[in-house]
């Protein structure tokens, strides 16, 4: 009977962890957010957000292209990879190269 008694008593003391922890309030931000800039750039001008778009797949395309004749060439991977990251994110590239 005494087991009995002492898993009773465990069971009683014992509280879900949901019940035990305090639940936080939603809070509002106090100042009102933009919209993201990509958001804004379809929604206010989309002519130019598509523009902008095609230009981004046009370059990545032709960078992808060069990698992969690079290393069907046989050239070195880092080499490749430098040479098509310098095609698709030109700016990158010249401000890593710059000291």
């Amino acid at each position: 009977m005494k087991k009995n008694s002492k898993q009773n008593s465990t069971t009683e003391t014992t509280k879900p962890a949901a019940e035990a922890a305090p639940t936080a309030q939603p809070t509002e931000p106090t100042q009102e957010q933009k919209p993201d800039f990509y958001v804004r750039l379809l929604t206010e001008r989309p002519t130019e957000a598509a523009s902008i778009m095609a230009t981004l797949n046009r370059r990545k395309d032709f960078a992808l292209r060069q990698l992969a004749a690079h290393l069907k060439a046989g050239r070195n991977v880092t080499e490749a990879l430098q040479h098509a990251m310098a095609i698709a994110f030109p700016k990158h590239s010249t401000q890593q190269a710059a000291p």
